[in-house]
């Protein structure tokens, strides 16, 4: 093989490995904004139904909390090695 040759298939390594990151990230995305976005609403009807003292700034800020606490507890897992 020549220099060019293998200049080549490391760039096309390096390609794989950052459209894997990106392919990583997005399921981490999904895996922590789905179930946030699910519980949010669910919350929401409950407060709509039985009328309680939920704002929806507090119902934001609980989707905000089960999304970055996804994310930090799925990360590790999904984006090792």
């Amino acid at each position: 093989m020549t220099v060019s040759a293998y200049a080549a298939s490391a760039a096309a390594v390096r390609a794989t490995d950052e459209a894997n990151t990106v392919s990583r990230l997005a399921g981490l995305t999904i895996a922590s904004m789905f179930p946030a976005l699910f519980w949010a609403s669910l919350l929401a009807a409950y407060v709509r139904v039985f009328d309680a003292p939920l704002t929806n700034a507090s119902i934001a800020f609980v989707a905000i909390a089960i999304a970055m606490f996804l994310a930090a507890v799925c990360g590790p897992i999904m984006l090792r090695n």
